[in-house]
């Protein structure tokens, strides 16, 4: 498949490895969010270049599994394209924080992640091994490994060694956390669709049971907490 992704000499992963806050480069990127003409970078171009920058370099370090740094690399360039993608989606707050929902600069660095991305992604697949797959089987271990996993340490801890009360007080807190999501979303799902907002209205329709009261999260919830 040919790809339209813009593409930029890549520096050296080894020199963007020296130094690098992620956390100040993603504020970088804030900044430039709210530039009232982001296209135009005439303004503060020094802090487009920086980004690009290490920008460059997480996509290296996080896509070519740099020893003891692909975790913070990855978890940058994700938020980066999470303050992308939330653009989409209308949070009640200032409109000039959407002056560059359709910006061609936004664009060209979302296709820039995501192409080396699905890259990397593709590369951790054994294409040839999924062509001979038995698919109906192969669905059948999955669901009977999503309904009984491999215990983690926290898993073990919870079953093991957490009180009564202590397991209250998570279930308390994941059914706060779940009706705090829950009433975000249906105050932000209004408005034209698109692929964010279908995928978040999925997310809703299954938080409240479908419609159905019995199935509805916060009805498990009730009857774990009786």
């Amino acid at each position: 498949m040919q790809s339209n992704v813009v593409q930029m000499p890549l520096t050296s992963w080894k020199e963007q490895l020296q130094a690098v806050d992620y956390h100040e480069a993603e504020q970088q990127f804030v900044t430039l969010l709210e530039l009232e003409d982001l296209d135009t970078l005439e303004i503060q171009p020094e802090i487009a270049e920086n980004f690009a920058r290490i920008l460059d370099g997480a996509i290296q370090v996080a896509y070519q599994e740099a020893p003891g740094e692909s975790e913070a690399a990855h978890r940058f360039l994700q938020r980066v394209l999470y303050r992308i993608n939330r653009l989409k989606l209308f949070w009640y707050d200032d409109l000039r924080n959407y002056t560059n929902e359709r910006s061609g600069y936004l664009r060209i660095v979302r296709d820039r992640i995501e192409y080396f991305w699905q890259k990397w992604e593709l590369a951790q697949i054994d294409v040839e091994a999924l062509k001979q797959l038995d698919v109906k089987q192969a669905l059948i271990e999955r669901a009977a490994y999503d309904v009984a996993p491999p215990l983690n340490e926290n898993s073990r801890y919870i079953r093991a060694e957490m009180s009564e009360a202590g397991y209250r007080h998570l279930l308390a807190i994941a059914s706060f956390d779940g009706l705090v999501e829950a009433s975000r979303l249906s105050r932000i799902l209004g408005g034209a669709a698109n692929e964010v907002q279908c995928t978040l209205v999925r997310v809703l329709l299954e938080e409240y049971g479908s419609g159905k009261l019995t199935r509805k999260h916060s009805t498990f919830f009730a009857k774990m907490l009786a």
